[in-house]
């Protein structure tokens, strides 16, 4: 499916009404709509969610020229629940997803080969999370924020 994805995005100037019908087909959960900054300082949700102008660059959220409320630019939420229920019905991915489950850890000392050799993650396991083989262990890097 990812092939299938990326071949029906690989032109440079896909409309947007062909892009959500291609993604429908071959994705069954539909995004959440969020209005974000032309300039993608922000996405105005939670304490931002009610601005009129993005408080990073100050540009306007909103078309002017509209009489209803039509925002610049909006972006595609996808819940991370909805894409790993889709991962699991795929028989080969759902193995994939159980790699931590599966992982055997590295006893040398300050040997660590993946992120579940790790302090912190060893601490949650001795907290209780991470009992099923179904759980999945997130971890973020960003980048300027």
């Amino acid at each position: 499916m990812y092939c299938e994805i990326m071949e029906a995005f690989s032109e440079q100037n896909v409309l947007l009404y062909r892009a959500i019908k291609k993604l429908s087909s071959l994705v069954k959960i539909a995004p959440t709509w969020i209005d974000c900054c032309v300039k993608s300082c922000c996405a105005f949700t939670g304490n931002l969610k009610d601005l009129e102008e993005c408080p990073v660059c100050g540009e306007e959220r909103y078309k002017r020229s509209s009489k209803k409320k039509v925002s610049l630019k909006k972006m595609a939420f996808f819940p991370l629940k909805d894409r790993f229920i889709i991962q699991y019905q795929n028989p080969n991915r759902s193995l994939e997803l159980q790699y931590r489950a599966n992982y055997i850890m590295n006893q040398e000392y300050l040997q660590y080969g993946d992120i579940f050799d790790g302090r912190r993650y060893q601490e949650l396991v001795e907290k209780g999370h991470f009992t099923d083989y179904h759980d999945i262990a997130l971890t973020a890097s960003l980048d300027g924020y």
